[in-house]
């Protein structure tokens, strides 16, 4: 089951008929509901002080919002369906805190921001086609404080430019500056938005730098002026017409540095550091390049003036602070070998993507990045091993390798790899490696490995040739095709139970080949941290060794599309820990244990498993009185005609939240008196049930928030607003979908 986030809906009888009545409400927020217009009843709420509509799905603000004279705080955060700002907004001229932050569908701003004199949080002015007059208007918003972001700049020209007197807004200590993403735009010019930069230049305390989509070939002398003491963090991004990048080695104190999709850029070099300085990037921590497609030289600051061929990663002890370097799509990494290679003692996090070739000498690559925390390296297309070019498991905690098609082993020669070298490993991640066909031999004496995770690797056919690592909490296998066992079972391998002990997380998704991975993992009863099993999509799969599921901690056991898994324990009513349980699509045999079910779910799903629904039906879901969510599909259960059954008459548990009921191919009513009581259910569906004709009666389903009907032709004809029977039953309901189409509210509305 797809992880489902929290929705909250809200009564029209709220929005309609109690909320204008609170004549002295002063604060007001409906954050995060699913509603999607708002009812013009502001001018009612005269004393109102603060409003919070984020993460709402408005398309619009009422204009009786304007009246709102004491409105001190607007918050529409993540409305990503709003338009427009009212057009009275100038009204609000006790508005401190405007929040707009992810509403992107926005366009353009209305006049009248010059107004707002007392504004002190401005997130973002979008300046639309036509109106880069408007920016003029922050001219005299000398109060502004904190993020600020400018985006439509290229509707704007210098003069207007010049109007908003950023540099006297002393407050900003955050910028970023935003034009559209078209930089083929024929109404687009160069030295224009090369203008608009010059007269944007912000006030010297600045803290945080962000420029993106500039047209300009080249930047203003302002972004590396050195008095600019305060600058941290400057990203560039996409600025594809610039053929070289500003000094920004002058700046004392800039720790965050990210270069982004210049395509003219052909080399780095003094522009970069600053002529004649003695200590570039003295600051400098985190260092990211990605989508510099024509790079070819670096020049470096070491000693005399050297010329790299091609980016080259050994370069970077020009940066003495560095701790994280990122570095993304490029044809070639070189190191000629000009200049010593020095250790970083301070490196930490190294980060290589989507390089097509290395040709840098390995005893260089481990001196340099030998003994980072972080080490990551994906969509590399020629690298057979880490030890070809130097890389290692040698020194790292966190390693991550994926998308390399070509790799076959993480070392070149297993000699290499000393378990008493690479103790420190952590977590080890590796997915899309398609021609990987071994892990490490000493991966077992990887004594500090609490994280694997194997995805994507069809070469591999068992994960540990020995053992698991002692210490491994968490394990995650998954779309490897001809894996066939976790451990390759020898006759001498007794103990493999006890380096499992501390396993608290295992999943197994789609290993199609797997025959005995379940089964070889004898001494279950010693795993007494275990907390979840997931296994998902393993057809050879038969059933799981029980004797060790007796945990305290043991709490999720789910199971899905694995045909041939043919039983559940025995002892599962014992285990009084687990929370979730999922079985959806196993053999057609699999069967409702003899003892039930543990009282203490709150999360039940079955799904094709005939076997086990008739008999849980008759043993009693009420007695499950903490199940929040029922999940259960009929199929093979032709003779159910109605939920919950009337002839045995079942009652629901109290405290269900959401039932979702799918693929009852005769099912003809819901049984109302099974759903008496169920004040807390928000959340109905209705999948696949052609039959079904009738809900339950509308007192059954006032706590509703949402009801979700699809494909059930007859009861959508019985919903339908104009003569349908069931609708009087769901009119009240905030949210209702039927075949994906929003009947309440309308989408007219």
């Amino acid at each position: 089951m797809a992880p489902r986030y929290d929705e909250f809906f809200l009564s029209n009888v709220v929005l309609d008929d109690l909320l204008p009545r609170l004549s002295y409400l002063r604060v007001l927020s409906l954050r995060g509901y699913k509603i999607h217009d708002l009812p013009d009843f502001f001018e009612n709420l005269e004393h109102l002080h603060y409003s919070n509509f984020s993460r709402t799905q408005i398309n619009r603000l009422p204009d009786s919002l304007c009246t709102l004279y004491h409105l001190e705080t607007l918050i529409l955060r993540d409305c990503s369906k709003l338009k427009n700002l009212p057009s009275k907004i100038r009204n609000l001229v006790n508005l401190h805190f405007l929040d707009i932050r992810g509403a992107d569908s926005k366009k353009r701003m209305p006049s009248g921001f010059d107004q707002l004199t007392k504004l002190q949080i401005l997130s973002n002015f979008v300046i639309g086609e036509g109106d880069g007059h408007l920016i003029r208007e922050l001219k005299i918003l000398s109060n502004l404080r904190g993020n600020f972001c400018l985006s439509g700049l290229e509707n704007v020209n210098g003069q207007d430019a010049r109007e908003t007197k950023l540099n006297e807004k002393l407050g900003i200590d955050g910028l970023e500056l935003q034009w559209g993403v078209d930089l083929e735009n024929s109404t687009r010019k160069k030295e224009v938005e090369e203008r608009v930069m010059d007269f944007l230049r912000p006030q010297k305390k600045l803290e945080q730098l962000i420029i993106g989509n500039y047209g300009g070939v080249k930047f203003s002398s302002w972004i590396a002026d050195s008095s600019f003491k305060n600058l941290s963090s400057l990203k560039l991004r996409n600025c594809k017409n610039c053929k070289s990048l500003p000094s920004v080695g002058r700046l004392p104190l800039l720790k965050d540095l990210s270069i982004i999709g210049f395509d003219q850029v052909q080399k780095i070099g003094v522009e970069l550091f600053g002529e004649n300085q003695l200590n570039p990037f003295a600051s400098l921590e985190i260092l990211s390049f990605e989508s510099l497609p024509n790079w070819k030289e670096w020049h470096t600051c070491e000693g005399d003036e050297k010329v790299l061929k091609l980016p080259s990663l050994l370069s970077i002890s020009s940066f003495p602070s560095l701790c994280e370097v990122s570095v993304e799509g490029y044809a070639e990494l070189v190191d000629d070998c000009s200049s010593p290679a020095k250790e970083l003692s301070s490196f930490q996090t190294l980060s290589l993507s989507n390089i097509s070739k290395f040709n840098i000498p390995a005893d260089r690559t481990m001196l340099r990045f030998g003994t980072s925390e972080h080490f990551e390296i994906g969509g590399c297309e020629e690298l057979t091993s880490l030890s070809q070019h130097g890389f290692s498991l040698v020194g790292h905690r966190f390693i991550s390798v994926s998308g390399c098609p070509q790799l076959q082993s993480l070392e070149a020669e297993e000699a290499e790899l000393q378990p008493n070298k690479i103790s420190r490993v952590e977590s080890l991640k590796i997915a899309y490696c398609d021609r990987l066909n071994r892990l490490p031999q000493v991966l077992h004496e990887l004594t500090f490995l609490t994280v694997m995770e194997i995805r994507g690797c069809r070469g591999l056919v068992s994960f540990a040739e020995n053992n698991f690592p002692p210490n491994l909490k968490k394990l995650k296998i998954a779309d490897c095709d001809n894996l066939e066992y976790l451990v390759d079972e020898k006759e001498d391998n007794k103990n493999m139970s006890c380096t499992l002990c501390l396993l608290e997380n295992l999943s197994i998704y789609k290993c199609p080949s797997l025959i005995s991975g379940i089964k070889s993992l004898q001494g279950l009863d010693k795993l007494i941290h275990l907390q979840e099993i997931w296994l998902l999509s393993c057809s050879n799969l038969v059933s799981f060794e029980e004797s060790g599921l007796l945990t305290t901690s043991f709490r999720v056991f789910a199971v899905a599309n694995c045909e041939n898994f043919g039983a559940l324990p025995k002892c599962m009513a014992s285990i009084t820990s687990l929370r979730l349980l999922m079985v959806l699509n196993c053999s057609a045999d699999i069967s409702f244990p003899s003892e039930g079910f543990p009282a203490n779910l709150t999360l039940l799903e079955i799904s094709n498993a005939p076997k086990i629904y008739r008999p849980l039906v008759e043993w009693g879901l009420n007695r499950l009185t903490s199940l929040q969510v029922l999940v259960i599909g009929g199929e093979g259960c032709s003779n159910v005609v109605s939920f919950p059954e009337e002839g045995i008459g079942m009652m629901l548990p109290r405290s269900l939240t959401r039932i979702t009921l799918l693929k009852f191919e005769n099912l003809e009513f819901m049984f109302s008196e099974g759903f008496q009581d169920l004040a807390s259910l928000q959340e109905l569906e209705i999948f696949n049930c052609p039959m079904l004709t009738s809900l339950p009666e509308k007192d059954m389903l006032l706590s509703l928030g949402s009801l979700h009907i699809c494909s059930c032709l007859l009861l959508k004809e019985k919903c339908s607003s104009d003569k349908g029977r069931e609708w009087s039953k769901i009119s009240h309901i905030p949210l209702v979908l039927i075949d994906g189409k929003k009947v309440i509210p309308r989408a007219s509305d």
